[in-house]
């Protein structure tokens, strides 16, 4: 009994304590535990998340750094595929509710979506596309995680519409640049959700993968956010799907707009 005490004690402490691990997820108005590897893994519990089978790396709530790794997938590899779907509607929102984090954890909040193959393809080998992307604001200063932290901790994301109905990933990744003037230093917070959607959509973006998408030299990854972050400069895919954005994006390269993808400049500065 007391060393049961003691290790319940000892968790809840470590609980108190961690970042970088999602608590719940709403989705389409459904709220879904998230995976906390420091209990899931020991206690087999069934998630939405794509887990892992150790607790490494401050038993899983620590960062991914090196982007050509496997980790960069969907965190900690071997991963271990979800025992749930959750169900949404296209258009409906995703909201996520991450545990404290660090007030100088400062960068950008992005997030992708893969359609799967079949259920069970592995998430190395599907394509994703950038639904939302949210980096430093000049004029308030404020990054992504500021505002993350000001919002309790909470982020919605809007599925696109016009997404063809079938099986997706949805990828979340929070970024932190503290240490990013450093090689292979930036620090990515990653989920990756099982969803079924619904809806009557016909668009099927093309994407990139992961690992594969980033390079650890690319200027908004390696980058010194006290000394430039006034001039921070978004990281690539550049491309980002997303119809509430038609009016927010133009490029000088492409000056079209399309109803299935908007094209971002290659580099473009805030």
């Amino acid at each position: 009994f007391i060393m049961k005490s003691f290790i319940s004690l000892s968790a809840l402490f470590g609980l108190s304590a961690a970042h970088g691990i999602i608590k719940t997820i709403t989705i389409d108005g459904t709220v879904y535990p998230g995976f906390d590897p420091r209990f899931d893994i020991q206690w087999n519990q069934k998630r939405i998340e794509w887990g892992f089978s150790s607790k490494s790396s401050a038993q899983g709530v620590g960062p991914v750094s090196n982007v050509t790794s496997p980790d960069m997938t969907c965190r900690f590899s071997p991963i271990v595929p979800p025992a749930l779907t959750a169900v949404a509607r296209a258009g409906s929102d995703v909201i996520y509710k991450w545990t404290d984090y660090p007030g100088n954890h400062k960068g950008p909040i992005i997030t992708y979506m893969g359609r799967l193959a079949t259920p069970t393809q592995n998430p190395a080998e599907v394509e994703f596309f950038k639904i939302h992307e949210t980096t430093y604001d000049k004029q308030t200063g404020l990054w992504a995680n500021d505002v993350l932290r000001k919002n309790n901790m909470t982020w919605k994301v809007a599925i696109p519409s016009d997404l063809k109905e079938g099986n997706y990933i949805i990828r979340h990744e929070v970024v932190a640049l503290h240490y990013a003037g450093l090689d292979n230093r930036s620090e990515f917070y990653i989920s990756c959700l099982n969803v079924k959607l619904l809806g009557d959509g016909t668009a099927e973006p093309r994407g990139v993968r992961f690992p594969g998408a980033y390079k650890a030299t690319d200027p908004g990854l390696k980058i010194d956010i006290y000394d430039r972050e006034n001039r921070y400069v978004r990281y690539r895919p550049t491309r980002l799907h997303s119809l509430s954005n038609m009016l927010l994006y133009r490029s000088p390269q492409d000056q079209r707009f399309t109803m299935d993808s908007i094209i971002l400049p290659r580099v473009l500065l805030q």
